[in-house]
């Protein structure tokens, strides 16, 4: 109801997002957050790297087998 605009374009009025209290945690969750976050993101790099490795195997195999089959042939 206080938003404002036309044309389908509301908008929020700046004085209702100054007035908005955000809540932050403390020092301590902010830095369990963050730790938690790095380990996610560690396992995501050791992940990626599995994949990267399965793909490039998965070609290999896929290039010694149209090798081996055009060579028989």
């Amino acid at each position: 109801s206080q938003m404002t605009g036309t044309a389908g374009q509301k908008r929020v009025p700046k004085r209702i997002l100054e007035d908005y209290k955000i809540p932050v945690p403390g020092k301590t969750i902010q830095k369990r957050i963050c730790q938690k976050i790095e380990s996610r993101f560690s396992v995501i790099d050791k992940l990626e790297e599995t994949v990267d490795s399965a793909l490039f195997e998965a070609d290999r195999l896929r290039k010694s087998i149209l090798k081996s089959t055009f060579e028989a042939a």
